[in-house]
């Protein structure tokens, strides 16, 4: 298990916005807790929920490389998180 902090892209859905306003605009930084299912060159995977047979997973997370602050594993507590996935 890890927590993964990273950067999201930050928009205005609107028609229009004072160009001063978006001057303002700078990138979320986001905060993802699970499973790293899947380590890449360009990308990771994270996954929120594995099921007990490790076949099926929930909240999925493709994060890209250059999108990454810092992954930082979890202390490993309880019997749920023995099983590798």
């Amino acid at each position: 298990m890890v927590i993964v902090d990273w950067l999201d892209i930050t928009s205005h859905d609107g028609a229009w916005l004072d160009i001063e306003e978006a001057k303002k605009y700078v990138p979320s930084r986001m905060r993802t807790v699970g499973f790293l299912l899947k380590e890449e060159p360009d990308y990771i995977v994270v996954v929120s929920t594995v099921s007990d047979d490790l076949d099926t997973v929930g909240s999925a997370n493709a994060i890209p490389r250059g999108c990454l602050i810092s992954i930082s594993p979890l202390q490993q507590t309880g019997e749920c998180l023995d099983k590798k996935i």
